[in-house]
């Protein structure tokens, strides 16, 4: 990994995609032990300035922000600024650190945390125009090493261009001491690249969409690691709590070369978006995470049944309207899916030559998907292993919002996923139903 992870850094790592080397802008990602310790030598390589702002949260500052404030201060002015706990990614909270940041004489902005605190650290950064790096203190999540943030604005869950961080600094000891919830939701969120991957896959094969098969090559070692070592992974054993930060982070970087979330975030994560933008404040907490453990596996069951089958789905053309996607999300939230929404419809000559696609291509189609495809018993024995969620119950998720959220969760993005083929084929509902008596 090491080797490889290098060759990328330095830009001597072929694309597999084209005739030249993939290339990230981060500048140093540092997997090991005692980082907080170290947390001065890290930084200053990257050109940060003199006057650092450092972003944590209680837990994070407790678990790691005090020790690193306390080592840069021997060298750097800082400022620090501690978040309430479990803050929300949203517009209003990075309105709220831009806030803090009022000192001209601020150089860089650190994050200590992982998904909310990193996101909003990305998001104001790039606001302010100021380098970032980021101290995971949980293996919870893939966007440490990102371009994208995900962000609430207006009650829309969006996926918004951010700054990709100069140094991630990952510490073993610390991931592994992180609560299970968020290993298992780490786990999850690696897990999904089999749906994540068979969607963007299909959409290409099918419609012709853009494709990349960079991101899945950096992963293609790490993750048979990973799965064979889940089970170690609640025990807090730092050789598998490894294998977990190397996917996270090769995640990540897939993302960054392909300059958005395609490479990481498909249907599974659209049904993930709409539990967060519609549920209600009194269910119990579930972190993003947990909800793409249960999300992947309705999504991998939708797949099997479309991509399995000997016989080829059938496209349709889109006859949604921009009232019938209000009538879901309400005025404000509904036109701004529209807007989105509308970006994939297809009309019927589209819808015909894909179909004509599929009955030339079908056997084609079909092997090439299912060579990426993890079967959905499979995926659900390994979040099994640590412990993740598998069922909407298990996230406070009623069965009955569960449905509807896979059933309308296409409606809210512009990409082309299992979802809409089920749509389209007639199957989403039948098959939604059946995945929340699962």
């Amino acid at each position: 990994m090491t080797h490889l992870l290098d060759r990328l850094l330095s830009g001597r790592l072929r694309d597999p995609d084209g005739s030249g080397m993939l290339s990230v802008p981060i500048r140093s990602i540092v997997i090991d032990r005692n980082l907080a310790k170290s947390a001065f030598d890290l930084i200053a390589p990257l050109d940060f300035g003199s006057h650092v702002f450092v972003i944590s949260d209680p837990d994070t500052r407790q678990a790691m922000g005090e020790s690193i404030v306390a080592n840069l201060q021997s060298d750097l002015r800082v400022s620090e600024y501690v978040l309430p706990h479990l803050p929300h990614p949203d517009m209003d909270t990075v309105d709220l650190i831009m806030g803090q940041v009022t000192d001209p004489t601020i150089t860089g902005i650190v994050s200590v945390g992982s998904g909310s605190i990193c996101d909003l650290g990305k998001m104001v950064s790039h606001k302010l125009d100021l380098p970032y790096a980021v101290f995971g203190t949980a293996p919870s999540m893939n966007a440490y090493t990102s371009v994208n943030a995900s962000i609430t604005h207006h009650g829309h869950k969006k996926t918004l261009s951010a700054s990709a961080a100069r140094g991630v600094f990952l510490d073993l000891d610390v991931l592994a001491a992180a609560p299970r919830r968020l290993i298992a939701s780490g786990f999850a969120d690696s897990v999904c690249r089999s749906t994540t991957q068979t969607d963007w896959l299909a959409a290409h094969l099918i419609l012709g969409k853009p494709y990349r098969e960079a991101p899945f090559m950096l992963l293609r070692d790490e993750e048979d690691a990973l799965v064979d070592r889940a089970g170690a992974l609640i025990e807090g054993d730092i050789d598998a709590i490894g294998v977990l930060a190397r996917t996270l982070v090769f995640s990540g970087l897939g993302m960054t070369i392909c300059g958005g979330s395609d490479s990481a975030s498909q249907g599974e994560h659209l049904v993930a978006h709409v539990i967060d933008m519609l549920g209600s404040s009194d269910w119990p907490l579930s972190y993003h995470g947990e909800q793409i453990s249960v999300t992947t596996l309705a999504c991998s069951a939708l797949q099997e049944r479309l991509y399995r089958d000997d016989a080829a789905p059938v496209i349709s053309a889109n006859e949604e309207t921009e009232e019938d996607v209000v009538a879901v999300f309400g005025e404000e939230l509904g036109r701004s899916c529209w807007n989105s929404f509308k970006g994939k419809m297809l009309s019927a000559d589209a819808a015909a030559q894909a179909n004509a696609r599929l009955a030339s291509d079908w056997p084609d189609i079909q092997l090439q998907l299912n060579q990426i495809m993890r079967p959905a018993d499979q995926i659900r024995a390994s979040l099994e292993s640590v412990k993740a969620p598998t069922s909407p119950q298990d996230i406070g998720v009623p069965t009955a919002f569960y449905k509807d959220a896979i059933i309308k969760s296409r409606l809210i993005r512009d990409r082309f996923t299992c979802l809409d083929f089920a749509a389209s084929a007639g199957i989403l509902e039948k098959v939604a139903g059946e995945v929340v008596q699962v």
